[in-house]
């Protein structure tokens, strides 16, 4: 689900012409340069690209993947993926069965609308990590579906689609290694949520949403072990479509005790950004604002080690009033950063990691305020994604200031 809100993984060299099938990177990106030691990593948008993993919870997919109508290696596939669609079903689903004699290999199951008849591809993969099921229909999700799952102790992440809420999700209580659970556009009973609240493996819970939710989600205070959570509201395409969440709605989020890393992909008022700004534990932050005023707020955070601002209305001006934060990882998406912006930015000399996305609209970036970041002395990775002249030159330049830094631009 991350993976919405994530630019196109690129790994490139010194000075590469980029093209992407991204409407925003098309119309933004016409080359790639990068200066610096060698930092290789995946390029993406936000604090994903800049920061390393939280730690060994998350689940990152490997390569050589299998699914229907692909050129994949059947003989070992590391992914099973079946849809309703698939017209020869059926023998789909025997040609897996027979093929699971490689069932060490398989690490991913996604069943979109599929009625399985048996659930031997759940129960006798010994190195399933991750599941994604579609429980709209009872049909496509019944309950021996959910008893299997709870049968497999090397699952560690579950992507649950649509009502949930005619199911017993206790079973799932058994797994030892189950960190993290994504929900998307889900439906869930008082129960559901009481079910997953026991579970002292779950860490980590993400929920998508295109509508406003039912009152389960502030139900979701009974999440008690939960440390990382995420709610993406809206259309990820365009914040306009975002659904904003009142910060009474929110409100559970201050009755997570462990909480230390959260991402909200809304509209945030001042109330929001108040109730944020009172999180006793967050280290790492993600928040879609309108404008400046709302960044002093967040110094309250004493611990805050990562931020990431989105939104066309942030032009930076107020940024030195994180100057006394631990941060180290900043990220600016979406933003217009001014002349006054660069100059605040440059204050911030705790930073390690700083990433810098222009709004599609922005205008150039003189080449003076780039310099400007030369100031970071402690900068160890540099990402600029804007539209500045002569950006191979700026970058030449600001390797020499900071020869520690790995830079890479995109203009």
């Amino acid at each position: 689900m991350r993976a919405k809100f994530l630019f196109a993984a690129m790994m490139m060299a010194a000075l590469t012409v980029v093209s992407s099938n991204d409407s925003y990177a098309s119309q933004l990106i016409s080359s790639y340069v990068q200066f610096g030691p060698e930092h290789p990593r995946i390029h993406s948008y936000g604090l994903e690209g800049i920061m390393p993993m939280h730690d060994a919870r998350d689940y990152e997919p490997s390569t050589g993947l299998f699914e229907r109508g692909t050129d994949g290696n059947f003989d070992s596939p590391r992914l099973i993926r079946l849809f309703k669609f698939d017209k020869d079903l059926n023998t789909h689903i025997d040609e897996v069965a027979k093929h699971l004699y490689h069932k060490e290999s398989v690490e991913q199951v996604w069943l979109y609308d599929v009625e399985l008849p048996d659930y031997e591809v759940i129960t006798s993969t010994p190195n399933l990590c991750k599941v994604d099921v579609n429980a709209g229909d009872q049909k496509y999700c019944p309950q021996q579906l959910i008893d299997a799952l709870a049968t497999n102790q090397s699952l560690r992440v579950l992507t649950l689609h649509g009502d949930l809420s005619y199911l017993d999700l206790s079973p799932l209580q058994n797994l030892h290694r189950l960190a993290r659970i994504e929900l998307i556009n889900p439906r869930l009973s008082f129960d559901n949520v009481q079910q997953l609240g026991r579970s002292r493996s779950l860490h980590s819970l993400d929920v998508c949403l295109e509508q406003l939710p039912g009152p389960w989600l502030e139900n979701l205070c009974k999440l008690s072990n939960v440390d990382d959570f995420a709610l993406y509201c809206g259309n990820p395409a365009g914040s306009a479509d975002r659904v904003a969440l009142s910060a009474e709605r929110l409100n559970f989020l201050k009755k997570l005790p462990k909480l230390r890393c959260l991402r909200l992909t809304m509209p945030a008022d001042g109330l929001v950004v108040q109730l944020v700004s009172n999180l006793p534990k967050l280290e790492t932050l993600t928040i879609f604002v309108s404008d400046d005023s709302i960044i002093p707020r967040l110094a309250r955070l004493k611990g805050l080690r990562a931020l990431e601002l989105c939104g066309s209305g942030i032009h930076g001006e107020t940024l030195s009033a994180l100057q006394h934060s631990p941060l180290e990882y900043l990220a600016l998406v979406s933003c217009q950063l001014s002349d006054e912006g660069y100059l605040q930015l440059a204050k911030l000399q705790s930073l390690r990691a700083l990433q810098i996305s222009g709004a599609p609209n922005q205008v150039f970036t003189s080449q003076h305020n780039l310099l400007m970041l030369a100031d970071l002395t402690e900068l160890r990775l540099l990402d600029i994604t804007v539209q500045c002249p002569d950006m191979e030159k700026v970058l030449a330049r600001l390797s020499k200031s900071l020869p520690n830094c790995s830079m890479q631009a995109a203009f």
